[in-house]
């Protein structure tokens, strides 16, 4: 008997045949064994006529990778081995070019490349879509399959071709893949030693990331520090649990963030709340964001945002606005990544693209269809850099790390950020903007 049947068998734990139980005309209540019966049609051509030979995992793992893509772009299975890439992805270390990227109406779009990576450094940007790799076209593709092509050995040389907006042709990117080694916490230091602003950047959220934020502004508040430009610009997300806990760093009291999802097949609402007691709580922040500003970075300036102690500066976000669970497999040690829920600001507003707000009414951030289609969170005072500006920044960060006063004389939205925290009116002013719906 084929082996697929003795599998699904063993897993029914069915006293009869499994072939009278595939012979079962299925019904709309209960779908299952009919739907299995086409399964095991499928497979037993492919091991009996297929022009050679396949091996039946790789089959099986056909199988579940096609129903988990099924979903959305960011559900995803993992053999052992990838599940090993993965896990030490989250510590911030993987072999690749650098690219956080998501599916976009079709297209394999690029969230953030990684400062300091092959992808930053040749200048790829947020929005980019991907249209080929090495000559291939991937629209058409799944989503892991457009992944696998961008995958290679270490100096190894991959070619993409993007389409990016406002530009009328294709751009193309010739990148060695290397080893990424992506610290969560940067650059903290004075912005303004005048008036007491400090400043640090974020660039994704990992396992740690809040115990690094301390540790990087502790000395600037004990010189100090009154007011913290908080720089998530290009930080395309990371972990639930650590961006609440920074956003817990300067929140004294109330709610994170809102959550409703499902668990074993019952829907959930769950309210994070901060815990006083953090030694940043009496902060003035304003938190720089823009298109790359993604997921969990999301989740720290929209808690930020409603509690009153940020305002926002810089372009509207992404707009990814789902959790996903991460679950270890019983049957062997792969990994399965599935949606489980939606989240929302503390006030109720919603991030996910497409997606309506709790509250009812008019909102800051949905003020149109476009606005709730878009996703993302809007700024308190909207600032907008051209490519050629963003350009020029990421290769002054590059090639003068150590003259921050160089990149301050060019950066728009920082000067706007540092502006804003000197005049203690003006923030209330912009603050108070989230309210008037």
């Amino acid at each position: 008997m084929f082996v697929w049947r003795q599998i699904v068998a063993f897993l029914c734990g069915a006293a009869v045949s499994l072939s009278s139980l595939l012979s079962l005309p299925g019904t709309a209540a209960d779908p299952f064994f009919s739907r299995l019966a086409l399964i095991d049609e499928v497979l037993e051509r492919i091991q009996s006529d297929f022009v050679r030979q396949v091996k039946f995992q790789n089959l099986v793992y056909g199988m579940v990778r096609g129903m988990v893509q099924q979903l959305d772009p960011y559900c995803d299975f993992k053999s052992a081995e990838e599940a090993q890439k993965y896990l030490a992805s989250l510590k911030g270390e993987y072999c690749g070019v650098g690219i956080e990227v998501t599916m976009e109406a079709g297209y394999l779009t690029v969230l953030a490349p990684i400062e300091g990576s092959p992808a930053y450094e040749a200048g790829l940007m947020p929005g980019d879509r991907i249209v080929r790799v090495n000559g291939e076209p991937i629209r058409g593709l799944s989503f892991l399959a457009a992944i696998r092509r961008l995958k290679g050995k270490p100096g190894t040389k991959v070619e993409i071709e993007v389409l990016r907006a406002g530009v009328n042709h294709p751009l193309s990117f010739t990148l060695t893949r290397r080893e990424i080694k992506a610290p969560s916490v940067s650059d903290a230091r004075m912005i303004d030693t005048v008036a007491h602003i400090g400043y640090v950047r974020i660039r994704r959220f990992q396992k740690g990331t809040a115990e690094e934020l301390k540790k990087a502004l502790m000395p600037l508040l004990k010189s100090g520090m009154e007011g913290l430009v908080l720089d998530l610009r290009g930080n395309p997300g990371g972990t639930l649990d650590d961006a609440l806990q920074v956003a817990d760093l300067f929140i004294k009291n109330g709610i994170l963030l809102q959550e409703i999802g499902r668990q074993q097949g019952r829907t959930f609402r769950k309210t994070y709340r901060a815990k006083p007691g953090d030694p940043f709580e009496g902060l003035t922040v304003a938190v720089v964001v823009n298109r790359g500003t993604a997921s969990a970075a999301e989740v720290v300036a929209g808690a930020l945002q409603d509690s009153g102690v940020a305002i926002l500066v810089g372009e509207r976000t992404f707009g990814k606005g789902c959790v996903q669970s991460v679950f270890r497999l019983q049957t062997e040690p792969a990994l399965l990544k599935l949606t489980t829920s939606l989240w929302f600001t503390p006030n109720g507003h919603a991030v996910q693209k497409g997606v309506s707000c709790l509250h009812k009414g008019v909102c800051f951030h949905r003020r149109n269809e476009q606005d709730r289609q878009r996703g993302g969170l809007a700024p308190n005072e909207p600032v907008s850099l051209s490519a050629a500006e963003e350009m020029l920044l990421r290769q002054l960060r590059l090639r003068s790390p150590k003259q921050p006063w160089l990149i301050l004389q060019f950066d728009r939205q920082l000067r706007r950020a540092v502006s804003i925290l000197k005049n203690r009116k003006l923030f209330e002013e912009k603050r108070d903007r989230v309210g008037q719906f």
